[in-house]
């Protein structure tokens, strides 16, 4: 299945509202960093990952961090940034690191 526009807002509903424009930057910049020769099989699913998480930071405004509370009332939102892994501040970030992790360490017996 190739990555596309269409198939993002699929496979990330609440994600839907990024326009193609900026979809489109955010897929360049994903894709430079996707070796499809690491993930095989799982590189359209870790492009899609690695652009819903650029999605994810922009539409915080660029504040960045696991939400560490929320408030209703007033909208208030707080991120905790110690200084930790860059993919550890989105939930798609996280399961970008765990398909890596699946993937690059596999063990070979020759």
């Amino acid at each position: 299945m190739a990555v596309t526009y269409a198939s993002f807002k699929i496979r990330f509903p609440e994600l839907s509202e990024t326009s193609e424009n900026y979809y489109n930057a955010a897929y360049v910049a994903a894709n430079s960093l996707i070796d499809p020769s690491n993930f095989g099989s799982k590189a359209d699913e870790a492009t899609n990952l690695l652009v819903a998480h650029y999605v994810t930071l922009a539409k915080r405004g660029g504040a960045s961090g696991t939400i560490t509370s929320e408030k209703v009332g007033d909208l208030m939102r707080s991120y905790n940034n110690d200084g930790g892994n860059f993919l550890d501040t989105t939930v798609y970030g996280q399961m970008y690191k765990a398909l890596g992790k699946n993937t690059f360490f596999r063990v070979v017996t020759v």
